[in-house]
């Protein structure tokens, strides 16, 4: 066999397989042991697994960990829960310490779940169609939505779209289908759709840089950790950080939206309607 592109991705990339095959079985016991009915949807893509655009690196503060198997990387992340004394409502709160996190939460419990919204660690997975859940009660949620008479009856009124939620129907008209931008910066001119939208906005009105490049005599700085990610990984480890591949040329992208714009423009393709990308 031979590997194209960097060592590591191929090793991060297997290490995922395992850990997928792992909470996948974690989930066929939910199932057993509640009598669940199982997921209906195609089994096609159950061993696909999410793109990982980047090494893990641990944002803790003073923390320079980087892994690549999963697995070892969560499990290194919740030993930063345990500096933090055991029981419920720990006097001055558990603190994150992740770069550009604030959250104090009542005990190491509740930080140990709230550093998985950094690491965006999964703990359940679909034996059947291989979705990956953040909690049970998202990965029953997921099963219970499976019922035939109402699973992805949400059409869109507007084009070919269907959705299998009322909420997630909603969202997807405001943003394909409206153009009113109710919520307004008090800083500029600008509006947005949401006010999630307008939040995001806003810390670009912010002049701290939070997220600085840990390597001596390296001045990079960051306003999100994904960009000082990308440029530890291109920067200091000589790794390449293109990861779109356009597969009808050699064209290569940074961004999945300058892609979906190559193949529009150049090779004249159609997404499906209702999506802004492939």
């Amino acid at each position: 066999m031979q590997v194209v592109g960097a060592l590591t991705d191929f090793h991060r990339h297997s290490y995922f397989h395992c850990f997928h095959i792992k909470i996948k079985n974690i989930g066929q016991l939910l199932i057993e042991k509640t009598k669940n009915q199982g997921c209906l949807l195609d089994t096609q893509s159950r061993n696909l697994i999410p793109e990982l655009p980047e090494r893990l690196q641990c944002g803790w503060k003073q923390c320079d960990t980087i892994l690549d198997n999963p697995e070892v990387f969560y499990r290194h992340v919740d030993n930063h829960s345990l500096n933090f004394p055991e029981g419920r409502n720990i006097k001055n709160g558990c603190k994150c310490d992740w770069e550009g996190c604030e959250i104090v939460t009542k005990d190491r419990y509740k930080l140990k779940e709230h550093l998985r919204s950094h690491t965006q660690e999964r703990i359940v997975g679909c034996p059947t169609c291989g979705g990956l859940f953040s909690s049970r009660t998202k990965f029953f949620d997921h099963l219970r939505r499976q019922d035939e008479q109402s699973f992805n009856q949400y059409k869109c009124p507007f084009c070919d779209m269907t959705c299998p939620t009322p909420s997630s129907l909603k969202s997807h008209i405001r943003y394909r289908h409206t153009s009113e931008k109710p919520f307004k910066c008090d800083l500029c001119n600008h509006s947005t759709k949401t006010v999630a939208d307008l939040r995001k906005h806003l810390e670009s009105h912010n002049q701290e840089v939070p997220f600085r490049c840990h390597i001596s005599n390296c001045d990079y700085t960051a306003r999100c950790y994904s960009s000082l990610a990308n440029h530890f990984k291109k920067t200091h480890q000589d790794i390449e950080v293109q990861k779109y591949a356009c597969h009808v040329c050699k064209s290569v992208f940074t961004r999945g939206g300058t892609l979906t714009k190559h193949l529009k423009k150049n090779h004249n393709f159609k997404w499906p309607s209702g999506h802004s990308r492939f």
